[in-house]
């Protein structure tokens, strides 16, 4: 009697139904099934990929272990052997940082200037990650301004400058002027820098961090800490909208101190226009950071009365600005 009744309900409910809710019912737990499959293989793809560059030199490195044992190698022997294991490595290091990309990118960066943590032929293989940065195309950056904004390039700017200002791991800038209607007032043109997120810095992003310190912890045990610390702020300040809230609360602050815009100048974000994966920020004139300390070098050596930089060097103060300055080179877009 209880099975007649429930059936009879279920006859009447499909009366008031439409024939496309049976196929819906169907669907869209299929279609959430897919959308996780779909991003479990991305991550699974993802680990493969990293893996594949970490296990070779792994396995090289085992076998130079067991070379030294099976020949009798003396210390001095080993030595040079492994001198030649990291000049091989080195490049495979920088292609698979660049090939990786993203976070791999920053904390290339980061451990190339962490004189005497690495091998010396890693310091000269990883330089041109400040300057190399792969760039990505234009029409790649302009989807993803768009899908985070709802508006597209045309909607929002009058020109664009396709070629990026800087490349860095995480994000890309871009020069453009804003159409009127995004001035805010402020002038007749409003120049702005543009700074778009990499479509896959979300799915990839925490992936890599865990990677990254489960590769620092079995091979750069005395980096792990301070690799920790900077992941856990990176991911803090993946959101682009913090790093435009701490722009204005510098602005205030700088006014309220009396020094801007009359000694200083901090760009302000286009509330309007900034989300999670985009910032668009006032853009300024001046001059890079290496710049500043390439001149503040100059004027050391001047009154120290030096020809060369020897004397620097030994104090430590010529490194320590080459190292800002680079560190100011992969900066440009920054996350």
């Amino acid at each position: 009697m209880g099975l007649d009744a429930a059936r009879a309900v279920v006859d009447g409910v499909r009366q008031f139904l439409p024939p496309w809710y049976y196929s819906q019912l169907i669907l869209l737990p299929l279609a959430l099934l897919v959308y996780k499959c779909r991003r479990y293989y991305f991550l699974a793809r993802r680990v493969v990929q990293i893996y594949s560059f970490v296990i070779p030199p792994f396995v090289d490195f085992q076998l130079l272990k067991l070379r030294k044992r099976l020949w009798g190698w003396d210390k001095e022997e080993f030595h040079d052997e492994k001198y030649k294991f990291h000049e091989r490595c080195a490049n495979r290091v920088f292609v698979a940082v660049c090939t990786l990309g993203g976070y791999f990118i920053k904390n290339g960066q980061r451990f190339a200037l962490m004189k005497g943590l690495l091998p010396k032929p890693y310091y000269a293989a990883l330089q041109p990650l400040f300057a190399e940065v792969p760039e990505r195309s234009f029409t790649v950056m302009a989807k993803v301004f768009h899908d985070s904004t709802g508006k597209s390039i045309t909607d929002v700017f009058e020109h664009m400058e396709p070629k990026c200002l800087g490349a860095a791991s995480l994000a890309q800038t871009y020069k453009g002027t804003l159409r009127p209607e995004y001035h805010d007032g402020k002038s007749d043109t409003r120049d702005v820098v543009v700074k778009i997120q990499y479509p896959e810095v979300d799915i990839h992003f925490a992936l890599d961090v865990q990677n990254i310190l489960l590769l620092t912890r079995r091979f750069l045990p005395d980096a792990y800490d301070s690799t920790k610390a900077e992941a856990d702020q990176h991911i803090r300040e993946l959101d682009l909208r913090n790093e435009a809230d701490n722009l204005k609360r510098v602005g205030v602050a700088m006014e309220r101190a009396g020094l801007m815009p009359k000694k200083l100048v901090v760009p302000q974000p286009v509330e309007a226009l900034t989300t999670r994966k985009t910032l668009v920020m006032d853009h300024l004139q001046g001059t890079t950071f290496e710049k500043v300390s390439r001149n503040c070098l100059e004027q050391m050596r001047k009154a120290k009365g030096l020809k060369d930089d020897k004397s620097l060097k030994v104090e430590g103060i010529q490194g320590a600005a080459e190292a800002g300055a680079a560190a100011s080179d992969g900066g440009h877009g920054d996350a």
